[in-house]
């Protein structure tokens, strides 16, 4: 078993009913305490051998709350620099995952397009990540166009089948299902498999409770408790943080909800249309549109109010990731990760509601065994996991 660790997932059922789920994690939350002692640069360093799923994402929140914790500052445009590499590997994360749950994409899909497109973004941003970074001050923003460009041209032909400005404009379930109807690609082809196996609602338990903007100085206190970080509740509620959570707004989301809940079919669309929107996102961030807004909304909820202690929340491709550091003389005191996956694979977080909603034909443990695999990989755990039924 890899350093991430993995889920349990027990299903207690009896005939055709799910009576209870109980999500177990071995994953090892107090890694961290390795940090104590260490150097910013130390620690910085660590992050990516340990961290290798959204490694880009945890090394902007370690470098981030450093800064915070040391008083330093960087300009809007670096930044944003560092949203464009987050997004880049939100795109390839959500794509591998698609992968996954198409089981044997065609050639058409490119499997072996999508990690070189989101490594050399990375690479060219590299010296963005580096505490106090003055980069150098857009230029990589030349480099970087060819490579959304790449990423837009990848979406449309292997994804979409179409203009990724064409999708974006489908705006509720009638014209997704036109789309589905109409188009090929791997990606339609499973969102059509879905409707035919009569999965479209599957998961759906209740209204979405998204996670909210948490305040800075509330955050880091309640991320000082190792209880928390394993198990995190907020002001009595466990809280979603996904990108159904994120792009619940949207026209179509919000049609699909009205409809389907907060089921399979509306996660999976949830996913497209973050998908789609990421390569305008990344050329606004880079043409510095959106910079100055970014950085506002980081520092309100980052501010801690006591020095030496820094704190960075980031939209990772799973949800929201948040680092706390605590220093002393230079040095790291107390360091604190706290990843989306805790939140949505709770106890009684959003993963545990919607498997409990499962239900299958009398005898059936196959259908049900399938139908967890469907909504676990929708709300996408960072970990592997195990489904035991009993």
């Amino acid at each position: 078993m890899g350093i991430e660790g993995r889920l349990d997932i027990s299903f207690q059922v009896e005939g055709g009913k799910v009576l209870g789920v109980g999500i177990a994690s071995s994953r090892p939350l107090r890694i961290t305490s390795l940090f104590a002692g260490k150097s910013p640069e130390e620690v910085l360093a660590l992050i990516p051998s340990l961290y290798s799923i959204c490694g880009t994402a945890q090394t902007c929140a370690a470098v981030e709350a450093f800064e915070q914790a040391l008083g330093l500052h960087v300009s809007p445009s670096i930044r944003a620099a560092r949203d464009v590499a987050v997004w880049a590997e939100t795109a390839r994360e959500h794509l591998l995952r698609l992968v996954m749950m198409i089981g044997r994409p065609s050639e058409r899909f490119g499997v072996a397009e999508i990690m070189p497109m989101t490594q050399q973004m990375k690479a060219a941003l590299d010296s963005v990540f580096k505490l106090g970074s003055k980069g150098d001050d857009g230029g990589y923003a030349g480099d970087l166009a060819e490579h959304i460009e790449r990423l837009d041209d990848f979406l449309a032909r292997a994804v979409f089948g179409e203009p990724l400005s064409t999708w974006r404009a489908r705006q509720g379930s009638a014209m997704l299902a036109q789309w589905i109807a109409a188009q090929s690609t791997d990606v339609a082809v499973l969102l059509g498999q879905i409707e035919q196996k009569g999965w479209r609602d599957i998961g759906g338990a209740g209204a979405l409770d998204g996670l909210p903007l948490l305040k800075g100085v509330d955050l880091v206190n309640a991320m000082k408790t190792d209880d928390f970080i394993a198990f995190p509740i907020w002001q009595g509620h466990s809280y979603e943080t996904t990108p159904l959570a994120r792009q619940a707004q949207e026209s179509l989301i919000r049609d699909l909800m009205a409809q389907s809940g907060t089921g399979l079919m509306t996660r999976l669309a949830a996913l497209l249309v973050e998908l789609a929107k990421i390569p305008d996102h990344m050329r606004q961030l880079l043409d510095g549109s959106k910079s100055e807004t970014i950085g506002e909304v980081k520092e309100g909820i980052a501010k801690t109010a006591e020095k030496g202690i820094g704190l960075a929340q980031v939209e990772a491709a799973r949800g929201r990731l948040a680092h706390a550091v605590w220093m002393d003389k230079g040095e790291v005191s107390q360091y604190r990760i706290l990843a989306p996956t805790e939140w949505n694979f709770h106890p009684q977080g959003v993963a545990a509601k919607a498997l409990k909603a499962l239900s299958f034909a009398y005898g059936d443990v196959t259908e049900l065994k399938a139908q967890a695999d469907a909504v676990i990989s929708a709300i996408d755990p960072c970990v592997s996991y195990e489904v035991r039924i009993t």
